[in-house]
């Protein structure tokens, strides 16, 4: 006869199902068995893994274990790489990977700037591929269209990596973004070269651009799918090089980031009130250089069409470095044609080394059909594009506010989707989103944007639906650069 084991007997010290047993004991006896059966099925994969490795027989090929991604926790995740249309980022770990030297990597340097003065000059055997960090199924022309089912083969996966530069008579590690464009995708990858050549032309120094700057594009047999043999390809897929040099994430992150604390911070009286006059500061110059960084896009006869706090690149979240904060964006795969006179980009495709049309950008008219606006001239169709770019930097500029001055931190009720689903309610009326606002939680957003006679809801309904009639968005984001609200940003 076995004897009868229960857990009382294992833990001796309590009785599992006792009255007396403290909820301590409890969550212990749950954690212990939760290691068991980690442990068991940790040996069991590891058993598995060397049968497969004395029965293979096939052919040699890189060997990389299979992981299975994991969603990092919020506040970890980099919404660098995020399009209209995402599936979420995941994180996969894998081994460092070395490109062959057999891809031709095309350097965007315009021509007549020596090499060693342009942009870094990066061959394929720089490439070092840390990690997948995204990836994306983008839905045709149209980023509002939602991907059903597998069907789609659009793909774009988003990889870290580094590369070597010797701009600087010495070997450099330079951080970079490797996007893979598969299928259909590729012509979102077209779209963001088409962006580059038309606003490089004027602007040979790399660093000085509104946007992430595209280092080279090269083609590769795309990845598959991952076994525990290796991997297995398909077609060719085209690959983006953007340069990370000098940038710390998307705006999405700001609020997550642990900033250093002043010696004047730990006084009683003063130490929060300077802390929120820094994170003020910080968020008025990052706004503005948003509007900055879209009015010279709008220039350059190119409107995003897709905006969101993902597009949106910043140099540092150090609040104590404010002046310093630079703008880029990011993510032009439905970038529109808005110059007034349809030219082609030849001569600046071909000062920046590669050939992109302007047929390459979405027609404005298609555009706006996608987004539900209707049939309209061409000339209304530009103005409504370049609008909708002002409209959705109101919407960014809430949410970031939002955001990062609720105590509760970002949430589904500081999403733009939502501040927007309650301007709806409220006819776009700002003030009625004001009232809504006022709770003890968002004590703090009331008390910022109303400084200087409410100037932040005053900035904001100019951007969202401005009062006077007539206005287009280059009469917008002038009146919005030299508003009250930037009165002491440099």
């Amino acid at each position: 006869r076995q004897p009868k084991i229960t857990m009382a007997s294992i833990h001796h010290s309590y009785d599992l199902w006792s009255k007396d047993t403290p909820r301590y004991q409890l969550r212990s006896n749950a954690n212990r068995a939760k290691k068991i059966a980690a442990i068991v099925l940790a040996s069991a994969s590891v058993v598995a893994l060397i049968i497969a490795a004395a029965t293979n027989t096939g052919e040699q090929r890189l060997s990389v274990p299979k992981i299975a991604p994991r969603r990092l926790p919020k506040h970890h995740q980099s919404n660098l790489m995020s399009l209209p249309g995402h599936r979420g980022l995941m994180m996969q770990h894998h081994k460092p990977l070395h490109h062959s030297g057999s891809v031709q990597v095309n350097v965007m340097v315009p021509k007549d700037v020596p090499r060693k003065e342009g942009v870094p000059s990066l061959s394929s055997a720089n490439f070092t591929l840390k990690q997948m960090i995204g990836q994306m199924r983008p839905s045709g022309d149209n980023p509002n269209a939602k991907v059903h089912g597998q069907a789609n083969n659009s793909v774009v996966n988003f990889f870290s990596a580094t590369g070597r530069s010797n701009d600087l008579g010495k070997t450099e590690e330079v951080p970079l973004l490797l996007k893979e464009y598969r299928g259909d995708a590729k012509n979102l990858a077209m779209r963001e070269l088409a962006v580059q050549a038309r606003i490089r032309v004027g602007n040979e120094d790399a660093r000085a651009l509104p946007v992430l700057p595209i280092l080279g594009t090269f083609e590769s047999k795309c990845i598959v799918h991952m076994t525990e043999n290796g991997f297995s390809f398909g077609d060719k897929s085209l690959w983006t090089v953007e340069s990370l040099n000098g940038i710390t994430d998307t705006l999405v992150s700001y609020p997550y980031y642990p900033q250093k604390q002043q010696f004047t911070d730990k006084l009683p009286i003063i130490g929060p009130e300077m802390f929120l006059r820094r994170r003020e500061s910080y968020i008025r110059k990052v706004v503005k250089g948003m509007l900055e960084s879209l009015a010279n896009i709008h220039d350059n006869g190119i409107a995003h069409g897709a905006l969101d706090m993902t597009s949106i690149l910043v140099t540092t979240f150090d609040e104590t470095k404010t002046k310093d904060v630079k703008v880029r964006f990011s993510n032009f795969g439905y970038a529109i044609n808005t110059a007034e006179e349809v030219t082609p980009d030849i001569a600046a495709a071909n000062k920046v080394g590669i050939v992109t049309p302007a047929s390459l950008l979405i027609d404005p008219i298609v555009a706006m059909e996608n987004s539900g606006k209707g049939e309209m001239e061409h000339a209304d169709a530009i103005k409504a594009a370049k609008r909708d770019d002002v409209y959705r930097m109101g919407l960014i500029f809430a949410e970031l506010v939002y955001g990062a001055m609720s105590p509760e931190g970002p949430n589904a009720r500081t999403h733009s989707s939502f501040i927007e689903r309650r301007l709806r309610f409220k006819n776009f009326d700002v003030d009625g989103l004001r009232e809504w606002s006022l709770e003890p939680t968002w004590t703090l957003i009331v008390d910022f944007l109303d400084k200087d006679e409410k100037a932040g809801w005053d900035l904001l309904q100019l951007l969202i639906q401005p009062k006077e009639d007539g206005l287009d968005s280059e009469g917008i984001t002038a009146q919005a650069l030299n508003h009250r609200f930037f009165k002491d940003t440099p």
